[in-house]
C-alpha cells in the first residue's frame, strides 16, 4: 500500500511524480485495487482531466505544500471501477 496517495487523498494534498518519463501534478481522488489486482489511482490532473495511473508505474511520488480545498464537481468513486478502495475523497 502507498500510504503517501492515501495520505494526499484524506488531507486533500496535490501530488506530483514522474510518469512515462514525465512530470505530473495532479489532485488525487480515489486509491484502490482494480479488478486486475494492480494498484491504481484516479486523479484529476488540470488542462487533461481525469486520469488513471497504475500506481507501480509511478516514480517519486511525493505531496505537495499545496492542496485543494473539495472533490471536483464531476467526481465519483465509481469512475475509478476500482474493485477495493483505500482512500477516497
Amino acid at each position: 500500500m502507498n500510504t503517501a496517495l492515501a495520505t494526499a487523498i484524506r488531507n486533500k494534498k496535490r501530488v506530483s511524480f514522474r510518469y512515462n518519463n514525465e512530470f505530473r501534478s495532479v489532485e488525487p481522488h480515489c486509491y484502490g485495487i482494480d479488478s486486475q489486482g494492480r494498484e491504481s489511482l484516479l486523479a484529476y490532473e488540470k488542462g487533461l482531466g481525469w486520469q488513471v495511473f497504475k500506481v507501480d508505474t509511478l516514480w517519486n511520488i511525493y505531496d505537495r505544500d499545496d492542496g485543494f480545498d473539495v472533490a471536483r464537481p464531476t467526481f465519483s468513486p465509481e469512475m475509478a471501477r476500482m474493485s477495493q478502495i483505500i482512500e477516497s475523497l
